[in-house]
């Protein structure tokens, strides 16, 4: 239906078609502008898990939850006030543009308050990079890296505390869980594919849940987060947590458990890489050989 178009675009402009992707299922590829957020198909109907996502005014990496939210049975909030993380199995606290911000908010929400009390009722808490942050004891900007102030109070869920510094760090790792990692326990030993995108650097604290096994495709062998003395409280700088199969079978059997009901075998089931998935659609319509030679770039058939 297209071909008659496309044809006098060409002899036009004198510049050849070389295809037309068509518009693909909204969940091929991951989120990228927090009005997905408001798309409730995208992160699934109440079921089985129920987990509690802060809405933090400055939100980032959300797409981190989207494997959460096509597992059978778990459904994915986003939440702004204290009384709706009543009930959550688990709650977490994601990335952030602006640590400090983001935590001031918190407090004057009320949802700082409310996060330490379901902690001290032992409901697991997930703290993700920004979020991790918050969960420690403060924030230390010395340079204003992100505020006006030196020093901002945090959670104090986790003995660790955070120094802000000009430089950031943006990496691909792999990691392995560790023992004591609280609700990813079952995976203990299983090594998983993250990155880490995040400024500042926080305090070491032990034990930890995870280790950086490799970092940018070298060898290292360094700590990161922290759990808290019960051991329900986690965080993390690691991205892509819950990209990886076994961490997410491991983690939504533990709630389960906690639950007293009985885990989805299919949990934890690959589900393939997204990105693989859109190549293909965009391979499929698209004169790949022809955009590879006008780039210059030698062509690998698929």
């Amino acid at each position: 239906m297209l071909a008659p178009g496309l044809a006098e675009l060409s002899a036009r402009s004198g510049v050849p078609v070389l295809g037309v992707v068509p518009c693909l299922e909204s969940r091929l590829v991951p989120s990228e502008d927090s009005l997905d957020l408001d798309d409730r198909s995208r992160w699934g109907v109440p079921g089985a898990i129920d987990v509690a996502v802060v809405r933090l005014p400055l939100i980032s990496n959300f797409d981190d939850f989207e494997p959460l939210a096509a597992e059978p049975g778990v459904h994915v909030r986003f939440v702004r006030g204290a009384d709706e993380i009543h009930g959550a199995d688990v709650i977490v606290l994601p990335g952030s543009k602006s640590t400090v911000s983001d935590l001031r908010w918190l407090f004057a929400s009320g949802l700082a308050h409310a996060i330490q009390r379901a902690a001290a009722a032992g409901r697991p808490v997930i703290g993700i990079c920004g979020g991790y942050q918050m969960l420690g004891e403060a924030v230390h900007d010395p340079d204003r890296v992100e505020s006006d102030a030196v020093t901002t109070k945090a959670l104090g869920l986790l003995p660790v505390a955070t120094t802000f510094a000009p430089s950031k760090t943006t990496v691909r790792v792999r990691a392995r869980v560790g023992q004591a990692s609280g609700p990813f326990s079952r995976a203990a030993g299983r090594e998983l594919a993250a990155y880490e995108i995040h400024s500042g650097r926080t305090s070491p604290s032990s034990p930890t849940p995870f280790t950086i096994v490799e970092r940018s495709g070298g060898p290292v062998h360094d700590a990161d987060g922290a759990v808290g003395a019960t051991g329900a409280v986690v965080g993390t700088y690691l991205h892509g947590l819950f990209a990886n199969d076994s961490v997410r079978r491991a983690l939504l059997e533990s709630l389960a458990e906690r639950k007293g009901i009985t885990a989805d075998p299919r949990w934890g089931t690959p589900a393939g890489d997204k990105y693989e998935h859109l190549a293909d659609a965009v391979a499929r319509a698209v004169d790949v050989a022809a955009v590879a030679k006008l780039a210059g770039l030698p062509f690998l058939r698929l």
